[in-house]
């Protein structure tokens, strides 16, 4: 029998005393190589393009859900177009999350 590779996701919020808390996603935690590489090169770029990739390439292969609505209180698609129509200070701190959920993964 083989070994089955089982692909983590987890949820990540903010603190309590954070702006954006209450915001919760659902996040792949093992991207396939591809993806994480295609990510690092965008984001390596530092181009506009290089950018909109980086958040369109997060929200299409990354996020899996959340429960994210805009400001009249319509849920906002857990895709890449959807991460698109965030405010760019938003979708950092989303990344910034998720990178420092990746880093901890497995730590006591």
């Amino acid at each position: 029998m083989g070994f089955k590779l089982e692909r983590r996701t987890a949820k990540i919020t903010f603190p309590d005393n954070h702006e954006y808390a209450g915001l919760e996603m659902e996040c792949k935690l093992d991207v396939d190589l591809q993806t994480f590489l295609e990510i690092q090169s965008m984001a390596e770029s530092a181009t506009p393009d290089g950018n909109a990739g980086v958040y369109t390439k997060f929200g299409e292969d990354i996020l899996v859900n959340w429960n994210l609505e805009d400001e009249d209180g319509t849920p906002v698609s857990a895709c890449g177009s959807g991460f698109l129509t965030l405010p760019p200070n938003v979708a950092g701190a989303i990344i910034t999350a998720w990178t420092e959920e990746l880093t901890t993964v497995g730590e006591a």
